[in-house]
């Protein structure tokens, strides 16, 4: 399990200490250059994960030159940083469509070559069913909020936990999630609600317990067999 937040304030070496999860908003001309994200890789344990979130003219799905630059300087800071995610946050305007489908598919092909692994987060009109099936379909990892509905199939969790109104994340949440977490051979939670440093702790914490509860009783069978 890797949990973080989705912008880094202050250093990243401190950052760190509480987290070990990252997503890095790569729109062209934000980010320091590439020597300085290498540095930042190096000032963080080998495995902090970083999770690159595409331009927005990526992310609208856009086939003209701005985009091709603008994914060029995001694949370039996902390089310097090693990082193992790519980040599709699709806006409300891509909708369920045969042209999204398509453009989604052409994507997904190309940056698929990488080693990174791909992420998508459509917002809008989407039915969570169906998106599901065009994750699974062009080889996305959707990215869900567990905080308000059910995760998709699969081996990995890639959640977004969103503290609307002013929300927390406290311990409550935390100890209310820990069991779907839990299930999941690897999962990836960042934490956009106040209180993320609090309910990261409390999430490790509940996750932990219920993994040590399952490990004394597969002992257990094990010794009564």
């Amino acid at each position: 399990m890797r949990i973080g937040q989705s912008r880094l304030r202050g250093d990243v070496s401190r950052y760190a200490q509480s987290f070990d999860l990252l997503e890095v908003r790569a729109e062209p001309g934000t980010l320091p250059r590439p020597g300085r994200l290498r540095e930042w890789r190096a000032r963080v344990p080998k495995e902090f994960v970083f999770s690159v979130r595409l331009p927005a003219a990526v992310a609208e799905l856009r086939t003209d030159p701005e985009s091709d630059t603008a994914l060029r300087y995001a694949l370039r800071a996902a390089e310097a940083l090693q990082a193992e995610w790519l980040l599709l946050s699709t806006p409300a305007a891509v909708t369920p469509a045969a042209r999204t489908h398509r453009r989604l598919s052409a994507l997904g092909d190309g940056l698929g070559r990488s080693s990174l692994r791909l992420a998508w987060e459509p917002a809008g009109l989407w039915e969570p069913e169906a998106a599901e099936r065009v994750a699974r379909e062009l080889g996305y990892h959707l990215v869900c909020d567990l905080l308000r509905g059910k995760p998709p199939a699969g081996d990995t969790l890639y959640t977004r936990l969103r503290g609307l109104g002013g929300a927390r994340f406290g311990v409550g949440a935390a100890e209310r999630l820990a069991e779907t977490v839990a299930q999941r051979r690897e999962a990836y939670v960042v934490v956009e609600a106040s209180g993320a440093r609090r309910g990261a702790s409390a999430l490790r914490s509940a996750v932990a317990e219920i993994a040590a509860v399952d490990t004394d009783a597969f002992a257990f069978d094990e010794t009564d067999d």
